[in-house]
């Protein structure tokens, strides 16, 4: 395995027998480029850090779908992640942060921005590699932008789809009913005692909750997964029978608003399924005035 300060270099001609020196471990961050492949080596801190930096690229149309992300491969989960604009910043998140200031959720990938400096900051004492993944190509652009197209040019026969609407009555059904479910529960949280006020006084602590409702949330859905199913189908069935009897929109009014709100989110999904901002707004505007 190559230690930390040898990065190997990947270039259009194949990879370099001698690799590429990196900065030193004092340095104040180490800059991916195409071909990174950084190890870094188990430390007697806990609480060491390394600072990983892209420095993005000129905006031109062929980066359209193109996704930049730095791939963590490491054995235990037991870090924390800082991401920030520069190293700078990064490095102050570091100093701020406290035992309260931790997530839950380990993601094994962090995306970069494709246009301007952007950083990762890995706090861990364990041995790690860190390598840069490209692709030019993201498949979840390119459904983005076909669906978000799709919807805004089938809103309005969608909208007067009754299919659609009793699916859409279902699923809204069961959505509400777990909102409902999770009122109940709040209901017993006692409200006088600062136990409300305990849950939401971090944001850490508030993160680290919901992941542990989460967890546990799955944990009963794998242990009664047949009774979670017959909920499902009782309050789609039940949703689907209230739309049913009231026949579903009819009113102008009411359709065009569907209409509108279809459409609505048709043009958000294209505007975000870039980061090139300008050309997927040229294409909303395309959209509206076509």
């Amino acid at each position: 395995e190559v230690p930390r300060g040898i990065e190997s270099a990947v270039g259009l001609k194949g990879p370099s027998l001698l690799g590429k020196i990196t900065e030193p471990l004092c340095a104040e961050y180490t800059e991916l480029v195409r071909g990174s492949n950084v190890f870094v080596q188990a430390h007697i801190s806990s609480n060491h850090i390394e600072v990983f930096c892209y420095k993005g690229e000129q905006k031109r149309l062929q980066t359209f779908f193109k996704t930049v992300e730095a791939q963590l491969e490491i054995s235990e989960p037991n870090y924390r992640y800082y991401e920030a604009s520069n190293a700078s910043e990064v490095r102050r998140l570091y100093s701020d942060s406290s035992w309260f200031s931790f997530s839950p959720w380990k993601p094994t990938a962090f995306r970069f921005d494709l246009y301007n400096e952007s950083c990762i900051g890995l706090e861990t004492a364990e041995s790690y590699r860190v390598s840069l993944r490209i692709r030019f190509v993201d498949v979840w652009r390119v459904l983005f932008v076909l669906g978000g197209v799709l919807l805004f040019a089938g809103a309005g026969a969608l909208s007067r789809n009754l299919l659609f609407h009793y699916a859409s009555a279902s699923l809204l059904g069961i959505l509400c009913s777990f909102i409902i479910l999770l009122l109940l529960v709040a209901r017993y949280i006692p409200k006088k005692s600062g136990a409300l006020t305990f849950m939401l006084g971090g944001s850490g602590l508030f993160l680290y909750l919901l992941q542990l409702l989460y967890t546990n949330f799955v944990f009963l859905i794998n242990q009664y997964y047949a009774v979670f199913l017959g909920y499902i189908a009782v309050t789609g069935l039940v949703s689907f029978g209230v739309m049913y009897r009231s026949g579903g929109l009819s009113d102008g009014r009411s359709l065009q608003l569907l209409q509108w709100s279809l459409q609505c989110c048709g043009l958000l999904a294209v505007y975000f399924s870039s980061q090139y901002r300008e050309a997927t707004l040229a294409l909303v505007l395309l959209l509206l005035l076509h």
